[in-house]
């Protein structure tokens, strides 16, 4: 379920993954505080099998801190993405759940979103 009180963007930088070597991109999460309150924020991202948020080794979960975001702002978080031998051309899923936490570390809202990221081979 999408909370509204919270909600997300994502873009990647470069666009996609390359196929069958190791490479990365970075995905940009944004957090946009729609209330009036303030909020501590965190990011969930689960990945497909194929791909990690560690550079040496299969990571698939992690969570991410992203800051203090204001009344009616937003805050930005750079993650990297790692490709590897083993990343086949795909359009991979990318699950990001943000969290909001109150002054108390409580969680006061959450928002969901899939993002697509897009690993291909390149032609030599």
């Amino acid at each position: 379920m999408t909370n509204k009180l919270l909600s997300i963007k994502a873009s990647f930088f470069p666009i996609r993954l390359i196929a069958y070597t190791q490479n990365d991109v970075e995905i940009e999460v944004t957090i946009q505080n729609n209330t009036e309150d303030i909020y501590w924020t965190e990011c969930d991202v689960e990945l497909p099998e194929a791909i990690s948020l560690s550079k040496d080794k299969k990571l698939i979960k992690g969570r991410s801190r992203v800051g203090i975001v204001g009344p009616d702002a937003s805050v930005t978080k750079r993650i990297k993405i790692y490709g590897r031998e083993s990343s086949y051309p795909d359009l991979y899923t990318i699950k990001l759940t943000a969290y909001g936490f109150d002054q108390e570390g409580k969680i006061q809202t959450h928002s969901n979103k899939s993002v697509k990221l897009r690993c291909e081979k390149l032609d030599h």
